[in-house]
């Protein structure tokens, strides 16, 4: 429950992002095609970004990660052989065009007014100011009413995204309709 409550705080953040890439297609199209992987790399490289430095990151919703099997250019994380990116440690289930793609069920939560359905975000790292003040700690006791252990977890954690006054700031964040 506390890591979808911190996913659902940080889609929150990233909803806020002002730039959109149409890439839904027709209503109730939940497939990534080839041309809108086009679209992400060209809005990055409108703005300056070197996406194969590994520092940008697409989060999409379910139904379209699963659109992405269907595509050739995707390589599944748990076929690469990096230990380090199993989606068991990381959240990293694979990249494509050298980004790499997480997957979240915050992004699935709703529609955004202003621009319909919202199927996930490009985001380049400094484009989101993440800060753990105290990460997740866990603590347990023995409960003898209910011959069981309860468990807490917390943490205390914040994130805000980055705005600036230039063209160039603004375009480090976009939502995905």
């Amino acid at each position: 429950a506390l890591a979808k409550t911190v996913d659902d705080f940080y889609e929150g953040v990233l909803s806020g992002c002002t730039n959109v890439i149409n890439i839904g297609g027709t209503a109730g199209d939940d497939n990534m095609a080839k041309a809108d992987i086009a679209s992400l790399i060209s809005a990055l490289a409108g703005s300056d970004i070197d996406w194969l430095a590994g520092d940008v990151y697409l989060v999409l919703k379910p139904e379209f990660y699963a659109s992405m099997f269907k595509m050739d250019d995707f390589a599944r994380a748990d076929v690469i052989g990096s230990s380090f990116n199993y989606p068991r440690v990381s959240g990293f289930i694979g990249a494509v065009a050298g980004i790499p793609v997480y997957v979240s069920t915050a992004v699935d939560s709703g529609t955004d007014d202003a621009v319909g359905e919202v199927f996930g975000y490009l985001f380049h790292k400094s484009a989101l100011n993440i800060a753990f003040s105290q990460y997740p700690t866990v603590a347990e006791q023995y409960d003898i009413d209910y011959l069981g252990t309860k468990v807490v977890v917390d943490a205390i954690h914040g994130a805000k995204l980055i705005t600036g006054t230039s063209n160039l700031d603004e375009r480090r964040c976009w939502k995905l309709t």
